[in-house]
């Protein structure tokens, strides 16, 4: 049985109509209109994933940069040497291990305050050129 001429079912293997809202007959302006609203707002979902990937990123390295400062500072306590830099770790560890639950508890706190210090002033250091850059990005972004 043959389709009518208003079915808009589409075979396989061929590509789905594109419909942008533009009704036959309607006035191209207000078609025009519907596109462009639809183009801005594609625009700004993309601005916003761009925005939270690059953010979402940024914090990421700026963890690693918090967590390498800990290595540092192990490497310079043992003043570049490595067998002593494993000496130090060792030393550490072994403390941790045979102290009581209320040191461990209290030391676990200190480094969980040093490291969101330090976390926080890599970040306010950083932000501001931070910002400058993904401002200057988004503003050089081609638009459709």
């Amino acid at each position: 049985m043959p389709s009518p001429p208003n079915d808009v079912r589409v075979p396989l293997g061929e590509p789905a109509p594109l419909d942008l809202g533009i009704a036959r007959g309607s006035a191209p302006s207000a078609g025009a209109d519907d596109v462009s609203r639809r183009t801005a707002l594609r625009q700004r979902l993309a601005d916003l994933a761009y925005l939270s990937l690059v953010t979402t990123g940024w914090f990421a390295g700026n963890l690693l940069g918090v967590l390498g400062c800990a290595v540092v500072f192990f490497i310079v306590l043992s003043a570049g040497q490595w067998d002593a830099f494993f000496l130090q770790v060792d030393n550490l560890t072994t403390r941790y291990v045979e102290a009581d639950i209320g040191r461990r508890g209290l030391f676990e706190h200190y480094l969980v305050q040093t490291f969101m210090l330090l976390f926080i002033g890599i970040t306010l250091l950083r932000a501001p050129g931070f910002i400058r850059r993904v401002r200057r990005e988004l503003a050089e972004a081609p638009r459709p």
